[in-house]
């Protein structure tokens, strides 16, 4: 199971998803493997040796109480009532032995039954702790990646630049790379936004507020208006993130109100500029 829990930590999609999410998930790919290794029915733990002392005195005792059955009724029928006596009392015993025989397996039965669940828990417990460790690891990783030296960046930054993210990310995931393409040009205290309300604010600093649209659509001006509008009450400068494109008149009003404007690729670890302003943080960082 740690084996399997360290598959899972390398091959999960979503690094930056929150832990209670991961460990549902993890949990569930857990449960059913250990379905497989240790089978579907508890009861199947039960060594082979025991199950087949348990259906070898069952069936001897099964076929012992309808041969005294048997018996019993032919006396009965020949008249033999003292006979039957004696058999009726060697039934009984028969009956109450092979009782008492099975008694102990049924415990044994539930004893092992016990110890399966347990396992199946242990065995639960054990691949979370692996995949999340795992996990870590990767965030670690992805968190102390330092950029290759670029002549065409003339200022020294501040943070890791992400890594590339194999699978893509959620939106959640989203708003965390984004946070750290914003660390790493400068803003050192940039974070995800944790309220609601925030009028469309994902990822904000002491100077900036970011949107982040985590999509393959076209941006609007509509959206670059908005978020324009906003960082006007606020008072920081807006930049904008999407993984998709802009329509043309986005870029246009962008660059009438001196916003900038990103498209990063999350699968490529890439970061491009789509506007002069963000040319411009790409050469002098934020």
């Amino acid at each position: 199971m740690e084996a399997f829990g360290a598959r899972i930590g390398r091959d999960y999609e979503r690094i930056w998803d929150d832990s209670e999410r991961i460990v549902q998930a993890v949990a569930q790919s857990a449960t059913e493997q250990a379905n497989v290794t240790l089978g579907a029915r508890p009861g199947l733990l039960i060594s082979r040796p025991w199950r087949i002392v348990h259906w070898t005195l069952f069936s001897l005792g099964l076929g012992s109480l309808f041969a005294m059955l048997g018996a019993y009724s032919n006396l009965s029928a020949l008249g033999g009532s003292s006979a039957g006596g004696g058999w009726t009392t060697a039934w009984l015993a028969v009956t109450t032995l092979w009782l008492f025989s099975l008694w102990p397996l049924a415990e044994a039965h539930k004893l092992h039954t016990k110890d399966a669940v347990a396992l199946r828990a242990a065995f639960t417990d054990v691949a979370i702790h692996k995949a999340l460790a795992v996990l870590d690891e990767r965030r670690a990783e992805a968190r102390s990646h330092v950029q290759t030296t670029d002549p065409k960046h003339r200022f020294h930054p501040k943070g890791p630049m992400p890594l590339p993210q194999r699978y893509g990310v959620s939106h959640e995931g989203a708003e965390q790379l984004v946070a750290e393409w914003m660390r790493y040009f400068g803003e050192e205290d940039a974070e995800v936004t944790r309220f609601t309300g925030d009028g469309g604010i994902d990822v904000q600093s002491l100077h900036y507020i970011a949107q982040v649209k985590n999509y393959s659509g076209s941006v609007g001006v509509a959206e670059v208006r908005e978020l324009a509008g906003v960082a006007s009450a606020d008072g920081r400068k807006p930049l904008f993130f999407t993984s998709g494109t802009y329509a043309s008149g986005s870029v246009e009003f962008a660059d009438r109100v001196g916003m900038a404007l990103f498209r990063y690729d999350a699968i490529a670890g890439s970061l491009h500029d789509e506007n002069h302003q963000a040319t411009h943080i790409f050469e002098q960082g934020l």
